[in-house]
């Protein structure tokens, strides 16, 4: 039951307690006085009313803030699975060239042994020496040095290079040895982020269901109202920036790729850590929305704010990504990213429960924008939205 609806009966109650007070006066006309205190006396207010509605504000609280929390975890997550995605690559070519390398070292020592080999059959290095003092001439002696010479020299050659390429294996056997610790680690923090989510996202729901129905009901009034708000707040601030209405121009050949790209999942589920193409996070849609537009980004919203040119808020163009932290001043706590499309609207993938569809731009935590692919301008700070405080 809401505020409204609820007073409203107890007006209509009152004035049907007046009709009656009125009546029972002009059969008796002895109630003058009682008659006139009924007819100045207000509605009285429902407590239980007032106290729902402080628990529904209390449990957006706390609701908005857990899902701020999982979306931070979410981040996380997206950036260690990152990691460990090019940890598997990188160990994947470390074994390609250690097993090159192994080749290639078993044929040089096959080639040591071929020499070493023709070498024992020809009497040894005592033998090789003794070429030299049965030569003919002196012409003939120098070139049988000279031989001599090239046979050692290619043989220590020959084991130089065998000796390299087994430091080279050496070498790349310690590099495997510490990607697969540190994958191990990975994992295990893929996996603590993974039940950090689900525990955070868990929390919200049991609040909701324990929540009663009444209780429920102001809430989704509240949030109603206020995004109402917070979308009337936005569109002024943008509408003194001059961005809408204009029909502005995409920011760069990808933008407007990517929102056509975009566009065609609205309506996909929101799926923490998914990239596409059936659900989406929200640095996973606008990833997989630049790929489509050939364009590529890095995985987490943070690294997608050093993706691409800084530009303030007044030159915001299609295709510009937009940033939220919970500190403004510190982006490495941005946790989540949207694509601007124009008139003062954003696409996004929002957050569990909800799909990819396009709204206004809270300005509520807003850092700033980047534009991916493009020159760009240097940074402002948002519009201050003018239901905060300063």
């Amino acid at each position: 039951m809401s505020r409204t609806s609820s007073s409203t009966r107890l007006a209509r109650a009152a004035r049907q307690g007046v009709r009656a007070a009125l009546l029972t006066g002009l059969l008796t006309g002895l109630l003058t006085g009682l008659l006139s205190g009924l007819i100045t006396r207000p509605a009285l207010a429902d407590p239980g009313v007032d106290a729902a509605g402080a628990q529904a504000a209390a449990l957006r609280t706390e609701i908005a803030a857990l899902q701020t929390r999982a979306e931070v975890a979410v981040e996380h997550y997206d950036g260690v699975t990152s990691q460990l995605a090019d940890l598997t690559v990188r160990s994947s070519l470390a074994r390609q060239q250690l097993a090159q390398v192994r080749q290639a070292a078993s044929s040089r020592a096959g080639e040591l042994d071929r020499r070493a080999a023709a070498i024992y059959m020809s009497g040894g290095l005592a033998g090789l020496y003794a070429t030299v003092l049965d030569a003919a001439s002196i012409s003939d002696a120098l070139d049988r040095v000279a031989n001599l010479q090239a046979v050692l020299t290619s043989g220590l050659g020959a084991m130089r290079s065998a000796d390299a390429t087994l430091a080279k294996a050496a070498e790349i056997n310690a590099t495997l040895a510490t990607l697969t610790t540190r994958a191990a680690a990975l994992q295990a923090e893929a996996q603590r982020s993974a039940e950090q989510v689900a525990t955070l996202l868990t929390q919200a729901q049991d609040k909701l269901v324990s929540a009663d129905a009444r209780v429920r009901a102001l809430m989704a009034a509240q949030d109603t109202a206020a995004q109402t708000a917070a979308l009337a707040a936005s569109r002024a601030a943008f509408a003194r920036l001059g961005l809408l209405g204009t029909g502005a121009t995409p920011g760069t050949p990808f933008a407007a790729r990517a929102i056509a790209a975009a566009e065609t999942v609205l309506g996909a589920p929101y799926q923490w850590g998914a990239t596409g193409p059936g659900s989406f996070d929200c640095s996973g849609l606008t990833q997989w929305a630049f790929r489509q537009a050939g364009l590529g980004l890095p995985r987490t919203a943070a690294e997608q704010w050093f993706a691409g040119q800084q530009v303030p808020l007044d030159r915001l163009a299609p295709g510009d990504l937009l940033f939220w932290a919970t500190n403004v001043a510190d982006p490495s706590s941005i946790h989540h990213v949207a694509i601007y499309v124009g008139d003062g609207l954003m696409l996004d993938a929002p957050h569990t429960g909800a799909v990819v569809h396009i709204g206004g731009i809270p300005l509520d935590g807003l850092v700033g924008a980047v534009r991916p692919g493009g020159l760009g301008l240097a940074w402002a700070q948002p519009p201050r939205d003018p239901h905060r405080p300063r």
